[in-house]
């Protein structure tokens, strides 16, 4: 019983009025500064264009999203006046002296840094290579291990570095 009081309810409310019918056809206006034939089509159907004269070139906005212009940035990265990179000589690097099975060992700290999120300090890690004694300037192997300083490492440590070590090649 319901169901037909409902049925009854949309039956008796009233159909939207079409804007059309209520404020007629829009005229076409003609425009100064149409672009092209699209748009002279576009005014012909009775939409509007914009009376502002189209600007030609580039916006303030370039297409990455970033305000300002490329020129700018270019001018002021070439006005920077940059050190030049140098590599640290393999010798100066901090180092440890190693005995393993009758050959000796330097192990170098290569680099350093840190892995963790944001909001901790997360854990240190060290790039340590190896060397064989009789040639220090050619790498043979390389490990990554967690600490602060390559002193930091007991010799049976750094042995089992060594040994987990991947070859260079």
């Amino acid at each position: 019983m319901d169901d037909e009081k409902g049925s009854e309810r949309i039956k008796d409310r009233q159909r939207p009025i079409p804007i059309r019918d209520v404020l007629g056809e829009v005229a076409s206006v003609p425009v100064s500064g149409i672009r092209d034939q699209k748009d002279q089509s576009k005014t012909s159907k009775g939409s509007r264009v914009s009376k502002n004269p189209i600007q030609k070139g580039r916006s303030r906005r370039d297409p990455t999203g970033r305000s300002g212009s490329r020129e700018k940035t270019k001018a002021v990265r070439e006005s920077v006046e940059r050190r030049p990179l140098h590599a640290t000589p393999i010798e100066s690097l901090p180092s440890r002296n190693l005995e393993s099975e009758g050959s000796g060992w330097i192990v170098r700290l290569s680099g350093r840094g840190s892995v963790g999120f944001q909001g901790d300090r997360g854990a240190q890690l060290l790039h340590l290579t190896f060397f064989k004694a009789v040639d220090p300037l050619v790498a043979v192997r390389e490990s990554l291990a967690l600490g602060k300083s390559i002193e930091d490492f007991s010799d049976e440590q750094l042995y089992e570095l060594l040994v987990l070590a991947k070859s260079v090649d």
